[in-house]
């Protein structure tokens, strides 16, 4: 699989949490290209950019959206994935801070592949994203 196949969009506002995130990535020896926006607005017109553009180098593979960003929350952007052919197949990856059920319950009802807690050192997600990618 080559460099251009492996990027993922990380959808999360907290720099913090973006850095032991992508930290997490680097510890597990697993090779992947981050793109990284703030929030789920700033993800649909990455994501709307690069479709127009045709540029499948940094077309994502996989999603990771944390819930609750400002603008667009990570339901709303799972649910406009899944209404655009281009995205609907793309696994989503749901992180939160809340193991509500009726979030979880949401976000499977919705099309996401996983729904998970933000917890340093984040191996469950990197568990996940290597068993999609490799």
């Amino acid at each position: 699989m080559s460099q251009s196949s492996k990027t993922i969009l990380l959808v999360e506002d907290n720099l913090k949490t973006q850095f032991l995130i992508q930290h997490s990535f680097e510890l597990a020896n697993l090779v992947v290209f981050f793109q990284v926006v703030n929030n789920g607005e700033e993800a649909i017109d990455y994501l709307q950019q690069q479709a127009k553009i045709n540029s499948n180098y940094l077309l994502p593979i996989i999603i990771v959206t944390s819930v609750n960003t400002t603008r667009v929350s990570g339901f709303e952007l799972l649910a406009w994935a899944k209404q655009h052919s281009q995205f609907k197949n793309l696994p989503i990856i749901m992180i939160s801070n809340s193991d509500a059920q009726k979030e979880v319950i949401k976000a499977a009802t919705l099309g996401a592949y996983a729904y998970l807690i933000k917890r340093p050192p984040f191996d469950d997600l990197v568990d996940v994203v290597s068993r999609l990618i490799l």
